[in-house]
């Protein structure tokens, strides 16, 4: 099921999280062999066709620790207060699972 998860980036800074993964029992997913993917859009995807933010991703499998990344010359663009996010993860067979879903709070830079 999808969780529920907004995040703060400030304009213009780099930013970095690490999404821990577990199955239903609480325990360590293990995610070898998957990829994941996280896009920052200003609405969702039906309603809003273009990728504002692409996050960088990397994966500990054994360990379920998907790292997401946002670099400051991405987070510059973001200019307004509110976007959406999401997180998916497909695995070695082509199946798709949403983990994560929610919005971006974008606190607006001050000192360039």
């Amino acid at each position: 099921m999808v969780q529920r998860q907004d995040i703060d980036i400030y304009q213009g800074d780099d930013w970095a999280a690490e999404v821990y993964v577990t199955d239903d029992q609480g325990n360590v997913a293990d995610l070898t062999g998957y990829t994941a993917k996280s896009e920052i859009r200003l609405y969702t995807a039906d309603q809003s066709p273009d990728v504002l933010v692409e996050m960088g991703t990397s994966i500990d499998g054994p360990k379920g620790i998907i790292t997401l990344t946002a670099q400051s010359i991405d987070t510059t663009k973001l200019v307004y207060d509110r976007y959406c996010w999401d997180i998916q993860v497909t695995d070695s067979i082509g199946v798709t699972v949403t983990l994560l879903t929610g919005y971006v709070n974008m606190y607006q830079e001050v000192t360039t």
